[in-house]
């Protein structure tokens, strides 16, 4: 299909995993990996996207000194679990 624009730009694409801890941190009792309860596991959940070859994630920004993790909701500094 691609010979019919002047043939191939690039041999591969860079992808990025996006909401790579959004799951395991709001439900992880449902994902079939490890949860994301601390910091320490954002940086193995990091390790982990770069073993399955991805090399940027994207993720939401989770708060992490509370009684339980919340996510930020807004620019305001407001934060809660999504409903």
């Amino acid at each position: 299909m691609h010979e019919l624009l002047g043939g191939a730009l690039r041999d591969s694409i860079r992808l990025y995993w996006s909401h790579c801890d959004t799951c395991r941190v709001n439900w992880p009792e449902v994902h079939p990996y490890p949860p994301v309860t601390l910091l320490a596991d954002v940086r193995l959940l990091g390790r982990e996207v770069n073993d399955k070859g991805f090399t940027v994630l994207k993720t939401n920004i989770f708060l992490f000194d509370r009684e339980s993790q919340a996510m930020l909701l807004d620019s305001t500094g407001r934060a809660g679990i999504p409903s």
